[in-house]
């Protein structure tokens, strides 16, 4: 297994298609394989630096746009990709400046909450000025927007927790 790990963090591209396929891997596998993408995300900065974290990123957030773009656009798949692997990155990021564990999950336990308190001031606006977005929301591509982020919002939450 050590081996299999430092042959995909020597090399860049290897990160990259490796994330790609894990990626695509944690799509058919959700939500149990959610972690995936971003757990190569980590091992790559933590193993090789941050080339191969960032390339590892590139690879899966190309496969996540890729796998989003058809059902939703590219924007919305674009937002979603970056949604479920900022936490990722970020939480690497401290972890490597840190060399603290306890201090990578703090960080990402206060920003879980902050996400959380954002997603319920989102739907405290909705129901505060529900009548007037309900017309907006009649149309379907504003509605199919409305419920990707909300949608992508929670998985953020669901990701960072897991992370």
């Amino acid at each position: 297994m050590t081996a299999l790990l430092q042959s995909l963090t020597a090399n860049p591209i290897r990160a990259f298609l490796a994330a790609g396929l894990a990626a695509l891997l944690a799509l058919f596998a959700l939500p149990m394989a959610a972690w995936l993408p971003g757990s190569l995300v980590v091992l790559g900065l933590l193993a090789s630096g941050p080339g191969v974290a960032w390339a590892a990123t590139a690879g899966a957030g190309f496969a996540l746009v890729w796998a989003f773009s058809p059902l939703f656009g590219a924007a919305p798949a674009l937002a979603a990709a970056i949604v479920m692997l900022l936490p990722a990155m970020l939480a690497a990021f401290a972890l490597e400046k840190s060399r603290s564990l306890s201090f990578a999950f703090q960080a990402l336990t206060l920003a879980s909450c902050l996400l959380v308190f954002a997603i319920h001031g989102l739907l405290g606006v909705w129901a505060l000025f529900g009548s007037s977005l309900r017309g907006v929301l009649q149309r379907r591509p504003a509605r199919l927007a409305f419920n990707l982020s909300m949608a992508v919002a929670l998985a953020a939450t669901g990701v960072i927790m897991v992370t």
